[in-house]
């Protein structure tokens, strides 16, 4: 209710304490509340018809403002209130200072928790449906499982920075025109064009370091001269302290730049002929793990792969280059498992050729897994990846 100048503010007054206490939000004039004293924050702060929420003792534990409210009934106990008339002596608080104190502090909070869970809607609203809109805008994009990363305003490169996704979605249009200034034969597809030439190492990643992307802007030029036929993807590890082992342990690499060193002797004293990115504790681990692993130069595998040899022998006897244990393990591994010489990979790849006769593809068991996997995977041969593209 609106009341005129000079007319009695106890209706108003009462109105709002037995809304309050009946658990209602009660819109209270700043006039009306400043004449009866329900409030003691600055009137200039609340807009007309304010919406004050009601905080209860409960809500005042939850959130810590009881042992406030509680250290201001001490204080006012200490100054000698007056039961009766509810004032202190000095006439400076009201009997009902206790409750006006919590509805500041309620508003206070209120706005607080208002504007942090609007924020947070506002961001993941923008966020998902800036999702949506690169799913449907680059459906055959192989970076789809973080859809959200394309077009948010930073060149994530890689397969990111693919004509299929839009080029990041447009975030890396300018860094890939300031590669092609300098080097404009340089494929940008898949590359990471803010890394070339930035002096801080050389990128290998397959595309960085070629003539036509002037070794990775030249920061590949004293590695290339060190290591002239060692082709790996990360030639910052090669003499990094650490024996990687696996790729880079080669002479070409020069055994990871001197790093495997030490586990190289330790391997070459048992198997002086298993060489090439063997990693020493997996031979003999009870695993076989195939490859250049399982030769004799390498003991088999350190014997981990000697049953598997023989049972694929007996059953398959020209299946060669193969993991003897992926055979028949209940999975379809595609390339040198799905042929006639190994059985479609020991029956494995049947259900699957059956479905996707005409569907050549490295991994089909990605193949309608709920992850669209990409160009590769994205045709009609395959079903658009078995349906995960749609």
């Amino acid at each position: 209710m609106t009341l005129k100048p000079g007319e009695n503010n106890d209706e108003a007054a009462h109105a709002a304490t037995d809304a309050s206490n009946n658990g209602i939000a009660t819109a209270v004039p700043t006039g009306a509340a400043d004449a009866n004293g329900l409030l003691d924050c600055p009137a200039d702060d609340l807009p007309e018809a304010t919406v004050l929420p009601v905080v209860t003792d409960a809500v005042a534990d939850a959130t810590g403002l009881a042992e406030l409210v509680q250290a201001e009934e001490a204080e006012e106990a200490k100054s000698g209130g007056n039961g009766a008339s509810g004032t202190s002596s000095a006439g400076n608080h009201p009997a009902d200072y206790t409750k006006r104190r919590r509805i500041c502090l309620g508003v206070a909070l209120a706005v607080c928790l208002g504007l942090g869970i609007g924020l947070t809607v506002f961001f993941m609203a923008t966020d998902a449906g800036r999702e949506i809109r690169m799913r449907r805008s680059y459906p055959a994009c192989p970076a789809l499982y973080f859809a959200e990363w394309l077009g948010d305003g930073h060149c994530d490169g890689g397969e990111f920075n693919t004509a299929a996704c839009g080029y990041d979605g447009g975030d890396c249009t300018r860094a890939n025109e300031v590669v092609r200034q300098s080097y404009p034969n340089c494929d940008i597809e898949g590359l990471y064009p803010e890394s070339v030439g930035d002096g801080y190492s050389c990128e290998g990643f397959g595309v960085h370091n070629t003539e036509e992307c002037g070794y990775d802007g030249g920061d590949c030029i004293e590695f290339n001269e060190q290591y002239p036929g060692c082709q790996y993807d990360y030639p910052s590890w090669i003499g990094d302290g650490q024996c990687d082992e696996y790729e880079s342990n080669t002479e070409l690499c020069g055994w990871d730049g001197g790093d495997c060193d030490k586990v190289n002797k330790m391997l070459w004293n048992t198997y002086p002929d298993c060489k090439g990115g063997i990693a020493i504790g997996s031979l003999g681990d009870g695993y076989c793990d195939g490859g250049a692993y399982n030769t004799a130069g390498c003991g088999w595998d350190g014997g981990d792969c000697i049953e598997a040899n023989e049972f694929l022998s007996e059953t398959y006897p020209n299946c060669t280059n193969v993991n003897p244990t992926s055979v028949g393990d209940g999975r379809c591994d595609g390339e040198g498992y799905n042929t006639p010489e190994c059985g479609y990979d020991g029956g494995d790849c049947l259900e699957f050729d059956e479905r996707y006769p005409d569907c050549q593809v490295s991994f089909p068991s990605w193949v309608g897994d709920g992850i669209c996997d990409g160009v590769e995977y994205n045709k009609l041969e395959c079903g658009n990846d078995g349906g995960d593209c749609l």
